[in-house]
């Protein structure tokens, strides 16, 4: 597998619509986060400023999806009263056999990004928790 330099990471739209749903079937996803619909053509009708939702990608293949949120912001307040800046991250390897291979790439990339504010304004830092 390409090393970290190869990862990019890019919005998810409408277009991923099917790679998710296949994803959303794969026994590695669903025993990580159950049968659960996340209900992707809504998700992604709703704009959010407390979220961002991303592909990863290693040489312009999908690897992976990854959601951030300021878990303070988000709207069920699933992570509970939490303070301002900190940011929550779901990580999905999408394909399984890029699991075992990427799981650290991704995880760092996704560390890399977080310390950006989800509201694209990306000139004041912020605080980032990771739950691996």
């Amino acid at each position: 597998m390409p090393a970290l330099t190869n990862m990019r990471l890019r919005p998810a739209t409408l277009a991923d619509l099917e790679l998710l749903r296949r994803w959303d079937e794969a026994p590695h996803i669903i025993e990580a986060k159950g049968t659960e619909d996340w209900q992707w053509e809504r998700e992604f009708a709703l704009e959010e400023e407390w979220r961002e939702q991303l592909i990863a990608e290693v040489d312009g293949q999908p690897i992976g999806f990854i959601q951030i949120i300021d878990p303070a912001r988000e709207q069920t307040h699933y992570w509970g009263e939490c303070p301002a800046n900190l940011r929550a991250v779901d990580i999905w390897i999408g394909e399984a056999a890029s699991c075992t291979l990427v799981r650290v790439d991704i995880c760092e990339a996704a560390r890399r990004h977080a310390r950006m504010p989800v509201a694209r304004d990306h000139s004041t830092p912020t605080g980032t928790t990771m739950n691996p």
